[in-house]
Formats: structure tokens, C-alpha cells, sequence
């Protein structure tokens, strides 16, 4: 976890570089296991469409949905119910990522 920058340096065949740079910001995330320690589940996994999440324990403020590129696909805020409709995704791997105060948990849905 923190910060980082990465720069990248490109040389072509005759000998010209130029150089670019960005900063990556690696937040603390925890997988499925620390999920179920913190009352929380998403079911059913796989899905052929919604999901549902219950959290018993602490208060989900945030949930997103990722591609398996990085692009963000569902962004969800105060949610009452924890359901998220899938059906419009093709089948395939994709990231969430669940927010609450103190922390971030990141694993994956299979939709079928």
C-alpha cells in the first residue's frame, strides 16, 4: 500500500527517447476471506445476473464494478438494498470493490 511513480522511458530506432511518468496509488484491499470475517457476502457466485450483498457487521458505503481491463462499469453509493443487476454484462470474470469507513475489499464475480 501507498504511492508510487512509475516512469517509463521509450527509445526508437534512431535513437530518440522520451519519457513519460504517472503516479499509482495502491490502496490496503483484502480478498474473499476477510470478507466473510467482516459479515460480509455476495451471492450466488457465479450469477446469471444480480447479485445480492449482506453485510451483518459493518456498513458498506460504496460498491464498484470493474472489468477485467480497469474500466469501471457499475459505481454504486448508499445503497438501502444491496442488489446489483448484472444482466446487461456479458458472460465473464470481473473485479468488485466493496468500501466501507475503514476499509476496502476487492474480489471477483463470475457471470454467466
Amino acid at each position: 500500500p501507498g504511492n508510487t511513480t512509475v516512469v517509463w522511458t521509450i527509445t526508437d530506432g534512431n535513437g530518440n527517447t522520451a519519457n513519460c511518468s504517472f503516479d499509482i496509488t495502491v490502496n490496503e484491499s483484502v480478498g474473499i476471506k476477510n470478507l466473510k470475517k467482516h459479515g460480509i457476502s455476495i451471492y450466488p457466485n457465479p450469477t446469471s445476473g444480480v447479485i445480492y450483498i449482506e453485510s451483518t457487521k459493518i456498513q458498506i458505503e460504496r460498491i464498484k464494478i470493474y472489468d477485467l481491463t480497469g474500466k469501471l462499469l457499475i459505481n454504486k453509493s448508499n445503497l438501502k438494498e444491496k442488489v446489483i443487476d448484472l444482466s446487461e454484462l456479458s458472460g465473464g470474470m470481473y473485479i468488485i470493490n466493496i468500501s466501507t469507513e475503514k476499509y476496502n475489499f476487492t474480489t471477483g464475480i463470475l457471470k454467466e
